[in-house]
């Protein structure tokens, strides 16, 4: 797969790759900006749990592991920064008979601190739905 762009006097350009045999996928994404843009990912190792690696080259600091579980009334999320000082976020989404609760919540061990948290709740009818979602560390309600 091959895209391009035309942004007035420049040209940019992707080529992308797929590869997909049962539960290994593998992408990998060439740019005009000379970055290779790979994840890898694996699926059912047991049921519902996905693992995934992925980056960009040259950028070493952009590599990171993702772990999904997924069942029918619960999705979690979770990736790790590969470094040294690494990211972590984690996301979580359950619900039942039209009732949603999910909240995300995201820590940068450089800062020590909190990056990122959220929380949404909301219910699902047949003819209209309701929700209330905080987010931005709390300053968005």
């Amino acid at each position: 797969n091959i895209n391009s762009v035309n942004k007035g006097d420049k040209v940019t350009a992707d080529a992308k790759g797929s590869y997909k045999n049962k539960n290994l996928s593998v992408d990998a994404t060439v740019t005009s900006a000379s970055q290779l843009k790979t994840a890898v990912s694996y699926s059912n190792i047991a049921p519902g749990l996905k693992v995934g690696l992925s980056g960009t080259l040259p950028d070493v600091n952009s590599a990171k592991v993702s772990i999904d579980y997924v069942m029918q009334y619960l999705n979690l999320k979770t990736s790790l920064g590969l470094t040294s000082t690494p990211k972590v976020e984690m996301s979580a989404t359950t619900g039942s008979q039209g009732f949603v609760v999910g909240g995300e919540v995201g820590y940068d061990t450089a800062k020590q601190a909190m990056s990122k948290y959220s929380a949404a709740f909301g219910y699902v009818a047949s003819e209209w739905s309701a929700a209330v979602s905080i987010t931005d560390k709390g300053d968005v309600l």
